[in-house]
């Protein structure tokens, strides 16, 4: 932060006698601005540690090397919306945003040597088995939040902002085994379920340099620290038994860190309506949000990642 601070005083040292340092002075609006923004996410679900099931690779009389088996997340779509209004008079900004992930993934595998959830084993004179596994993700988050934009020299604009985020992230892994052995075909299921919601206080910065004919770079950072509630459940299935182990209404800290970088093009109609479009990749992550296996307290990460697009409008 030093060194960024030290670079651009050294740009207004070098630039034209218009700029005398500091901060740009702007006439105060006497109106306040409203700005809708809409955002597609093409995000892929990451951290997953939902593992299914093992497949032997090789074997030999003194070794046997197995593959862990995982669901891959694909890309999928979201959305964000939010709405902002800017105060009069050189006032903050008031802004209230909401997104949603909904993801399916699924795959199968055959010839499995074992499976991940204790309470189903495959016998060993199975002559086939085959795994259908699916992860399920429901991401929810809202923000309320207050920031204030300045510009330094007429081109390089940061928006500090801090406010509250609610976030809400559901998700459900589960797989089931057929396994034909002694010319008799069983089923047996296994699922790990996680619901968290919570909230917390978040901050952030967005940052852009204007470049030329409307176009800018643009950049964010931003983290939150959401306290909340969270329920595990863990459930077994065979053609004689059903077993469930949960851990239901604790109380746990969830760090959340996210960046994104991109392009922007913004067109003004009028000093009082402009339109921006902007594409670029963005990052979520959760930190130890999550308990992707059948056994209590192994906690991981979650989050996605991938390309958006956003519009916005800015009406006076």
């Amino acid at each position: 932060m030093k060194k960024l601070s030290l670079a651009l005083a050294l740009l207004g040292l070098s630039s034209t006698a218009t700029y005398a340092g500091g901060i740009d002075y702007q006439e105060p609006e006497d109106a306040g601005m409203f700005s809708v923004g809409v955002e597609a996410l093409y995000v892929q679900p990451n951290g997953s540690d939902f593992l299914y099931g093992q497949k032997t690779v090789s074997s030999s009389a003194t070794s046997t090397v197995n593959r862990s088996l995982g669901v891959d997340g694909d890309y999928q779509w979201g959305y964000h919306v939010d709405v902002q209004y800017v105060l009069p008079g050189d006032g903050p900004d008031i802004t209230l945003g909401y997104t949603h992930l909904d993801s399916d993934d699924s795959e199968s595998k055959s010839g499995l040597s074992s499976t991940a959830f204790s309470g189903i084993t495959i016998p060993a004179a199975a002559s086939a088995v085959v795994a259908n596994a699916k992860s399920d993700y429901d991401y929810i988050d809202v923000d309320l939040l207050l920031g204030k934009e300045f510009v330094l020299q007429n081109r390089y604009h940061f928006h500090p902002f801090a406010g509250v985020r609610y976030a809400s992230i559901d998700t459900k892994d589960r797989a089931s085994y057929n396994v034909t052995a002694a010319a008799a075909t069983t089923t047996s299921t296994g699922e790990v379920r996680n619901d968290f919601d919570g909230v917390g206080p978040r901050v952030g910065l967005d940052a852009g340099i204007e470049v030329a004919n409307g176009f800018s770079l643009v950049a964010r950072a931003a983290g939150s620290m959401i306290i909340g509630n969270y329920d595990w459940k863990s459930t077994t299935t065979t053609s004689t038994t059903s077993n469930t182990v949960r851990n239901s209404e604790e109380n746990i800290f969830v760090p959340e860190a996210d960046y994104r970088l991109g392009v922007n093009y913004t067109h003004h109609f009028s000093p009082e309506t402009s339109v921006g479009v902007e594409l670029g990749w963005t990052t979520v992550h959760y930190f130890d949000a999550l308990d992707k296996t059948d056994t209590a307290g192994s906690l991981s990460d979650w989050g996605f990642q991938g390309p958006y697009l956003r519009v916005q409008a800015n009406i006076a």
